[in-house]
């Protein structure tokens, strides 16, 4: 069995690697808040791909310029 402290530490480490990511995400949905369709569309697209832990933010900032050139487009 797996020890108390391990875990919460594991989860700390989960926890600072993904909040670079959070924040992106956070900064991106603030800005197309005034879309209710971005927030939608960009949600599932972002948890879809093996969730943000595994997803480098290279990838993210990447996946997220196509989607604003995108809904620039229409």
């Amino acid at each position: 069995m797996v020890s108390r402290s391990f875990q919460s530490k594991h989860a700390l480490g989960v926890m600072r690697r993904l909040l670079p990511k959070i924040n992106l995400v956070a900064k991106v949905m603030s800005e197309c808040s005034r879309s209710a369709l971005a927030c939608f569309a960009i949600t599932p697209a972002l948890t879809a791909h093996n969730g943000l832990c595994r997803m480098p933010i290279k990838r993210i900032q990447k996946m997220l310029m196509h989607f604003f050139t995108l809904l620039s487009m229409r």
